[in-house]
């Protein structure tokens, strides 16, 4: 395999990241999660993905090859849509907009098991936000409202969850492009 694969892959997964106004890094975890991390070993990943799909093709395709490349793209494409739509809920639940009421808001992780603290804060208030619930404690003693393992744990969670995302829709869109549609079928 020479550089022009190389290459290729290399703008194929920039394609990919840029594609929609940037919707996958947009999406990303918050800062706090290693976001960098997770969207770079995502970038590195689909390009694995993408060079050994090219390996895997690269002489031409036979007919009754296309079947297999077409099932695990449907495959990846079942696995991407579920694991987007669990992505959202678990953004949207081991997430939150700190401080409360403030144009400046700033995304962090919260944990999913309270300190006794804050549980007692939580019987006293049960209508109380997790914002809310934050600053009874200052925005520096996330540790005070949140187990530290738990938040450990969301943290991981979030990234691993992008992580399969992305890496579900790069392998949907490189088994339809390098595996069926890009390369010639012999006869």
């Amino acid at each position: 395999m020479d550089n022009k694969y190389l290459s290729r892959g290399v703008q194929l997964v920039t394609a990919l990241l840029a594609a929609f106004g940037g919707f996958l890094l947009n999406i990303a975890p918050p800062d706090e999660t290693g976001v960098k991390f997770a969207v770079g070993i995502s970038s590195f990943l689909m390009l694995l993905v993408f060079l050994f799909i090219a390996a895997l093709t690269q002489n031409s395709l036979a007919p009754s090859r296309k079947k297999y490349w077409l099932g695990v793209a449907g495959l990846c494409a079942l696995i991407f849509i579920a694991t987007a739509f669990l992505y959202r809920s678990n953004f949207e639940k081991l997430t939150f907009l700190y401080p409360p009421d403030d144009s400046a808001q700033v995304r962090y992780v919260n944990g999913t098991e309270r300190t006794p603290n804050a549980e007692e804060q939580m019987r006293q208030r049960p209508t109380l936000s997790r914002a809310q619930l934050l600053d009874k404690f200052g925005e520096a003693n996330r540790h005070e409202t949140w187990t530290q393992d738990s938040i450990d744990r969301a943290r991981t969670t979030l990234v691993v969850n992008y992580v399969v995302m992305v890496l579900s829709l790069a392998l949907t869109f490189f088994c339809l492009t390098e595996g069926i549609l890009l390369r010639p079928v012999t006869p």
